[in-house]
């Protein structure tokens, strides 16, 4: 039976090409970013198995695919080589004094602050500088760096030089004398939506409590914020940290909240509103990269489920993760990418198995039709899409932290359901805020108790002595767990060719 699904599964995607084409590449960036140029050797020998399948026509495909992919990389190393012959020649090492901008909302930490400059020039590039927490910057905010720049060095654990070179930043500068002006360049729309979120962080501050107003701020808009020490451990500790960081996989949570929020809105008009409402939640978040890809993405599915073309979910789910990383080969090593990725993969394909075997015991042990559909309910509107989510999470957060959280299953399936309203709740709190500040102080006031209830859990089980585990997970065991993973969905998948997001929409 496996291997007759196997083969159902080549033919399957030798018959469509856009998926052909869009698996290929991706397991070519895959093999590339583990093993550089060798990985693509390897791939090329492996691709010739398919002449044993008599796949000639494929064969070819495939070797034009990769070969594409190592043209995109060879462009992509042509241009770091480009910026950092000429960055070393003129200005590392040196006193230098650089005009730029800043390109990204700075990170403010205890005792300094994160800043990404864009500098400008003959060649463009960027730099990453830690100053200090006043006067705040903005996103675009124009200033003058005068330091030392140097390239950035790694740790014995961590290593951070290759972090920020996955980010197109080689070089830093610490603590330099900055001359900043109230002049403001890069995109327009994103500074707005950068003044506009700062407006919005205000009102939030003035009405929440910490850690409640940090919370908030994180799940609404991904805010990166400081919290104090043992409740931040505790954060991940309780495998939570991925909720409240800018990552798709807040788009997941609103796309649950807004079907449970609006389950009395018909099919149809309901998917429409949806991908309206995940829109204004990407702009809202400021147009945050992880947060655009996950929205295009889910978008495309769901106008797949509107149009009646269930069977092109899986083209393009997998295509619109080709096109991502056909435009910045790099992506595929952000957390915030593969996070989405996953989320929105474990909702089309777990999902749909967990709820046959869901419905096959509730079958055998509830003998009560209206009680067991109750339950049914339930378990499909509030365990299964958490469960999924967090187990097919669960390998990239372990490898980001390098610690399995022993209950990180169980904290997300107590705090994702309320999550999902505290993210609608938010959305409509913040515009009634504009109007009357009696009705925003009545909802602000339910935010807080959903948020304490966060807090309570978090202190509650990211706290348990067995609550996580040290582990030291590299990328290629990572990348088995997803093949077991994958196997298994291959095996068990439903042969009704139903999932999550159709059940989801025709369902509630």
């Amino acid at each position: 039976m496996p291997l007759k699904r196997f083969k159902s599964l080549l033919l399957y995607i030798s018959e469509r090409k856009i998926l052909l084409v869009a698996l290929t590449y991706i397991l070519s960036q895959v093999f590339f970013h583990a093993l550089l140029w060798k990985g693509i050797v390897i791939l090329i020998c492996f691709s010739f198995v398919l002449l044993f399948f008599k796949q000639g026509k494929v064969l070819i495909i495939v070797l034009l695919v990769i070969f594409l992919c190592s043209a995109r990389n060879y462009y992509d190393l042509h241009v770091e080589n480009e910026i950092r012959n000429y960055v070393d020649k003129n200005y590392l090492g040196e006193h230098i004094e650089l005009t730029g901008y800043v390109s990204q909302e700075p990170i403010y930490k205890h005792e300094y602050a994160r800043v990404i400059f864009r500098i400008e020039g003959r060649e463009s590039f960027f730099v990453q500088a830690n100053t200090s927490r006043f006067p705040r910057l903005e996103v675009g905010q124009s200033c003058r760096i005068i330091g030392n720049l140097v390239e950035p060095e790694s740790f014995e654990e961590f290593d951070y030089k290759a972090f920020l070179r996955n980010r197109r930043i080689y070089y830093i500068v610490r603590y330099p004398i900055l001359n900043c002006s109230e002049e403001r360049k890069g995109f327009f729309l994103k500074n707005s939506l950068m003044d506009f979120k700062r407006g919005v962080r205000g009102q939030v501050e003035s009405k929440l409590s910490e850690p409640q107003a940090s919370l908030f701020l994180g799940v609404l808009f991904g805010e990166r914020r400081v919290f104090e020490e043992d409740f931040g451990e505790a954060l991940r500790v309780a495998s939570i940290t991925h909720i409240i960081v800018a990552s798709g996989y807040n788009v997941s949570i609103i796309f649950l909240g807004i079907n449970k929020v609006f389950f009395f809105v018909p099919k149809r008009p309901r998917t429409l509103l949806t991908i309206f409402l995940i829109w204004l939640y990407c702009v809202l978040a400021g147009l945050s990269p992880s947060i655009i890809r996950a929205t295009i993405m889910l978008s495309l599915t769901l106008l797949a489920v509107y149009y009646g073309v269930i069977s092109n979910i899986n083209i393009i789910f997998f295509t619109s993760a080709f096109i991502f990383i056909l435009i910045d080969p790099r992506i595929i090593k952000e957390i915030g990418f593969l996070l989405s990725i996953s989320a929105t993969g474990g909702l089309i394909y777990i999902t749909p198995i967990i709820d046959v075997y869901i419905r096959k015991v509730l079958d055998f042990t509830i003998p009560f039709e209206k009680l067991k559909n109750s339950i049914y309910r339930f378990l499909q509107n509030y365990f299964v899409p958490s469960f999924a989510c967090t187990i097919i999470t669960m390998p990239i957060i372990a490898y980001s932290f390098q610690k399995i959280s022993i209950i990180g299953v169980v904290t997300n399936i107590l705090i994702l359901p309320v999550l999902e309203y505290t993210l609608i709740l938010g959305f409509i709190t913040l515009f009634f805020n504009l109007f009357s500040t009696y009705i925003s102080q009545i909802l602000f006031l339910t935010i807080w108790a959903q948020l304490k209830y966060f807090e309570l859990i978090v202190d509650l089980l990211g706290n348990l002595e067995f609550a996580s585990h040290d582990v030291n997970i590299t990328a290629p065991i990572v990348g088995l767990i997803y093949l077991f993973i994958g196997i298994l969905i291959l095996i068990f998948s439903p042969l009704d060719g139903k999932n999550y997001y159709l059940n989801l929409q025709e369902n509630l």
